[in-house]
């Protein structure tokens, strides 16, 4: 399943959970926590994950909500509007977003699932975007943020087993057998598959990523869905046609540099 460290590397990877961190360092920790499931945080669980006293996360807190950075839902912390803002200004996630948009209203119509964008960042991913059965009158409690885990796991694993290409046999080398095969399956397929739960209510998510030359994974597209409806055979070809045109689009903006 998507694991804590997975839902950190989500956000940027991992950071310095030193002593001599700076009181920086330490605040953007907090932010950074926060995975793609997480709609709220307690105090202790932020503390917890981003190596921090009680105390010196409480004081931080405090001010990433005068900053509009957090915000609190009843005894509970939540990402601020101000992030969303800050995030919408960025010129690569607006690039993206905006080429993407039509594609996901399209692959979830062709899908029947929700569609997700997520770029790479570090190295996790973040979403950026989705579309479709967002808010479902007859969505069990939970589903829908289920759905967005077992996305962004699958998009994490597509990431990871096609980006840079010409530094992935060094890296696998390093990785246990079932990694190894795990990747090299992915990168046959041209696509990652997670699923998780039983029929009926299984959650199947469908990730492809997007290529670039020169810079490899740049972002990933992902559909998931519940069973019967979402099925890799149907989910799988759309999605591949989708990433490949949203990877030739992208390569046409010679002025960014989507190499990180």
């Amino acid at each position: 399943m998507f694991t804590q460290d997975a839902s950190i590397a989500a956000v940027g990877g991992r950071f310095d959970s030193g002593p001599k961190r700076s009181m920086l360092s330490r605040a953007l920790a907090i932010l950074c926590v926060f995975g793609p499931a997480d709609a709220t945080l307690t105090l202790t669980e932020l503390s917890q994950r981003a190596g921090l006293s009680k105390p010196t996360a409480h004081r931080l807190v405090a001010e990433l909500v005068q900053w509009g950075l957090l915000e609190r839902s009843g005894r509970d912390l939540r990402l601020g509007a101000r992030c969303s803002v800050l995030g919408s200004r960025v010129v690569r996630h607006r690039v993206l977003r905006d080429a993407a948009v039509p594609l996901l209203v399209r692959t979830s119509g062709l899908t029947g699932g929700s569609a997700h964008l997520f770029i790479r960042e570090g190295r996790g991913v973040v979403q950026l975007d989705r579309f479709g059965e967002q808010g479902a009158g007859d969505a069990a409690p939970g589903e829908e943020r289920s759905r967005e885990r077992i996305a962004a796991h699958a998009a994490m694993s597509a990431v990871s087993a096609f980006d840079h290409p010409a530094s992935t046999a060094g890296v696998t080398a390093q990785r246990d057998a079932d990694w190894i095969r795990r990747i090299r399956t992915i990168r046959s397929l041209g696509y990652a598959a997670v699923e998780h739960g039983q029929v009926p209510g299984r959650v199947l998510a469908v990730a492809c990523p997007v290529l670039i030359p020169g810079a490899g994974a740049v972002a990933a597209l992902a559909v998931a869905g519940t069973a019967p409806g979402c099925e890799v055979g149907r989910v799988a070809p759309v999605l591949l046609a989708s990433a490949g045109s949203l990877g030739r689009s992208l390569s046409e903006t010679a002025d960014l540099e989507w190499a990180s």
